[in-house]
């Protein structure tokens, strides 16, 4: 089960580092690291959607995303929408309980075998809303 976060504020001091980003970059010391609360937030959720369940030490972890993607299901447009929102929702309710989903949108085009999704969110207790796009395709994914 994911830890509660109270007190939940929105750090800018750069002077405290609240993690780091799972994009590696050359010539910059490898990960570059988050000063604020939702650049990590999104990192969080980022590293919850693309871990598969069982890929990590605790086996819960993560979330059946990927999986999903290479199932025989993945043509029927409707049940993939339900899925993915379902999926989304149960991992981020379990691991990430102060981000707060507002809306999913999934777009799959069947000739390309391509996966969009578009996850808005909010943290809690934290003005504005986020969003994160992931793209999932032969090549592989990608979050923006």
């Amino acid at each position: 089960m994911g830890y509660f976060v109270t007190g939940t504020t929105n750090n800018d001091n750069e002077d405290i580092i609240l993690g780091t980003s799972l994009t590696f970059q050359q010539g910059n010391g490898g990960f570059t690291t988050n000063v604020t609360t939702v650049k990590q937030a999104f990192e969080n959720l980022k590293h919850l959607l693309l871990t598969q369940k069982g890929e990590i030490f605790e086996s819960n972890f993560g979330s059946d995303l990927l999986k999903l993607v290479f199932s025989s299901n993945m043509h029927v447009e409707g049940d993939l929408k339900l899925n993915v929102s379902d999926i989304i929702n149960d991992a981020v309710s379990k691991w990430a309980t102060y981000i707060k989903i507002i809306d999913i949108v999934t777009n799959f085009d069947e000739n390309n075998y391509t996966l969009n999704i578009n996850i808005s969110f909010s943290v809690d207790r934290l003005p504005g809303a986020q969003t994160m796009n992931i793209t999932i395709d032969q090549t592989g994914i990608t979050t923006t």
